[in-house]
């Protein structure tokens, strides 16, 4: 039987292989998932799949001759067991003299490299402070690609847990007050929309729990505030029709999940 450590080798070189083929000199896969959640669904562990890794926190670097696994004090102990006899490298966070993934690429990498990035797994702050390191070498980032995908045959889709109202007993509010407040919020900010992509914001906005990541209330989502239409962008497997109702009567509108991108490249181009 083919050990875990073999399959993770055999994993790496195979995302080196998509690597080659698009230009990238390093490929970086973090913890986080589109909605830079603290703890992600199945779906978004890819930096688990990748390196054999279950540790919540920590960044994967996989270079044409290097894989690298960067975590902090929390779990050295770990990483060590769990990345023994792979090629995977445990980078130790948070100790003298030990640079950052970002550090150690920006020194690693040659003039004019390519990194490459799943761009909905990072937030604008993290790929500006990537672009600051590597300005001196010229070093481009290609935020377009996610490699993992591809190469993970037996990835676990997004959840389709149930969504459930949460009682306005509890929340204090009803979602249509809760709306009206951040409504009166981006009037004074002089904003014609507000964009949520936070899971436990888009929870607490519209009263709605779910189960989609375990030992968090939530469900995977986004969500668009406009001045009258708020839409929510969220499977429409996972609401009951009387719940779609509900939202309805409270100008709440269902668009699919995975049209949030073409829905606010739209917005833009009507702005």
């Amino acid at each position: 039987m083919q050990s875990t450590r073999s399959l993770i080798d055999q994993r790496i070189a195979a995302l080196r292989q998509m690597m080659q083929e698009a230009k990238l000199d390093a490929y970086i896969i973090p913890s986080s998932d589109p909605h830079q959640s603290e703890y992600v669904a199945d779906h978004w562990k890819g930096r688990e799949w990748i390196s054999g890794f279950s540790g919540s926190a920590g960044i994967v670097v996989v270079t044409l001759d290097h894989a690298g696994l960067w975590t902090d004090s929390r779990y050295f102990l770990q990483a060590e067991e769990e990345l023994a006899d792979s090629e995977v490298v445990l980078h130790k966070q948070g100790i003298p003299h030990a640079p950052e993934h970002i550090g150690w690429l920006a020194a690693q990498l040659s003039e004019g490299s390519k990194v490459g990035l799943d761009g909905l797994l990072f937030s604008v702050g993290q790929v500006r402070r990537l672009a600051r390191a590597f300005d001196a070498k010229n070093i481009e980032i290609d935020s377009s690609h996610d490699l993992i995908g591809p190469i993970w045959k037996k990835q676990p889709a997004i959840p389709l847990a149930p969504v459930v109202e949460h009682d306005v007993k509890y929340a204090g509010l009803s979602r249509s007050e809760k709306l009206s407040k951040l409504r009166d919020h981006m009037a004074t900010a002089k904003v014609n929309y507000a964009f949520l992509s936070t899971l436990d914001d888009i929870a607490w906005l519209f009263n709605l729990r779910g189960t989609d990541v375990e030992c968090n209330p939530v469900f995977i989502a986004y969500a668009v505030v406009g001045k009258e239409i708020t839409y929510l962008f969220v499977d429409a497997q996972k609401v009951e029709e009387s719940l779609k109702s509900d939202l309805r009567n409270d100008g709440i509108l269902l668009k699919p999940y995975e049209a949030i991108e073409a829905y606010l490249q739209q917005l833009e181009a009507d702005i």
